[in-house]
């Protein structure tokens, strides 16, 4: 197995030194500057998504702590109605009549609390109605046509006492509690939200229940909280259901592809699954998860200039290793060509032409030197010898003083090249 890979690496190998050194050069510069590229754009990448999520994550809690203000707007409204002395009077008159005559809440109570908003100078763009209910849950509205929407008719408004919303207003015992959608059309798609609270006199230790009072927000409330671009989109749920209720949904056809799961990690389930990034908060006030998401590929089209820029950077760094590899290259095998074609002459029984040509002084230019040396010193010798031969008997005396002589040659040329590899 190992000869085999040999032979097959030994069949790659360039013939050319230059080729070999210039491969080499190759291996070593490149694939680290393309490494370097690859993981310099993924650390870009990776810093991207978590600015972006940290981003979020800081508007979400500003628009949570914007929410908030609104909301307990809504809370503090709440409890200027409930302060009113003759409010409450008519509420437990009307708690106490027993059919609707004399003393029941009617157009006078809705004035009245109309009155009490307007004076108190509570801004109610955002308020879609505000209905107040006595204990037998007669109603009179401010901001609505309808009564007390499906509640409103004499047949209906029993019905109230074995609603889920109204049981979880009992549970908080005069605490408002807010639910994601208009409880007076149990309708999750509606334009508005419920505030409810169930209304006990503050001035009696017995705490008697003497009504209800819902006030309707319209979702558009959280428009003041988000700034989203197109690519975005903002979810305000209501965990507490059995399956998340949506709230407010800045971009329903963004949401649509997603899809709002059984529960809220089903959801974030579906966001990743879609290739959605996303960051929550979790407000105070009403216990709501405010989501941000956002797709991926749209957070990441900014890293599209990293990219080029990287690959640019790597494309002009790769081009000078190879421009700097090529003439290092020539530096090294130009000698060695030089030592090639004058041994090439000399094995031949001609004079190199490149012998008046110098050499660099390194350890090849030091080779070439030496064997052009001992060519010249052998060139003379071999005159020398042809010279005696041809005068007869003194040319065995001369052949021998020439062999002594190019001993002496052979021996000055191996400590040169000793010195070489010194």
């Amino acid at each position: 197995m190992i000869t085999r890979l040999r032979r097959f690496l030994l069949k790659l190998r360039p013939p050319r030194i230059r080729s070999r050194f210039l491969a080499a050069m190759i291996l070593v510069s490149l694939p680290p500057l393309f490494v370097l590229g690859y993981v310099s754009l993924n650390i870009s990448k990776d810093m991207l998504v978590q600015n972006h999520i940290q981003a979020n994550a800081d508007h979400l809690k500003t628009s949570s702590e914007v929410a908030d203000l609104l909301m307990r707007n809504i809370i503090n409204m709440n409890r200027i109605i409930l302060s009113n002395d003759q409010l409450r009077q008519e509420l437990y008159q009307s708690g106490e009549a027993k059919a609707d005559g004399e003393g029941v809440i009617d157009v006078r109570t809705a004035n009245l609390l109309q009155n009490i908003v307007v004076s108190n100078l509570f801004d109610i763009q955002n308020i879609d109605s505000i209905c107040l209910f006595d204990r037998n849950f007669r109603s009179v509205c401010y901001g609505r046509s309808e009564q007390a929407g499906k509640y409103g008719s004499e047949e209906t408004r029993g019905l109230i006492e074995r609603t889920d919303w109204y049981a979880q207003a009992e549970q908080a015992r005069g605490k408002e509690v807010f639910f994601g959608y208009n409880v007076l059309e149990e309708s999750p798609y509606g334009n508005a939200f419920s505030s409810v609270k169930l209304l006990r006199d503050p001035n009696r230790l017995s705490g008697d229940k003497i009504g209800l009072l819902v006030i309707n927000i319209r979702k558009s409330i959280f428009e003041q909280t988000v700034n989203e671009s197109d690519e975005s989109g903002f979810l305000v749920l209501d965990t507490r259901e059995t399956n998340p209720v949506v709230v407010y949904d800045l971009r329903p056809e963004l949401t649509a592809g997603v899809g709002v799961g059984g529960s809220l990690d089903a959801t974030f389930a579906n966001m990743r699954e879609a290739g959605y990034l996303y960051s929550q908060y979790r407000n105070a006030t009403s216990g709501w998860m405010f989501v941000h998401f956002v797709e991926a590929k749209a957070l990441l089209q900014q890293s599209q200039r990293i990219t080029l820029t990287t690959g640019l950077l790597a494309a002009l760094m790769a081009g000078i290793a190879l421009a700097v590899s090529y003439f290092v290259s020539g530096t090294i095998t130009k000698p060695l060509l030089q030592l090639k074609k004058m041994i090439g002459d000399w094995a031949k029984g001609h004079s190199s032409a490149d012998a008046g040509e110098a050499f660099l002084a390194d350890e090849v230019g030091v080779i070439g030197q030496t064997f052009h040396r001992v060519t010249a010193d052998y060139q003379v010798l071999s005159e020398r010898l042809a010279a005696s031969a041809a005068q007869g008997a003194g040319g065995r005396a001369a052949l021998a003083a020439g062999a002594d002589q190019a001993a002496l040659f052979i021996q000055y040329a191996r400590f040169d090249l000793l010195d070489v590899d010194a």
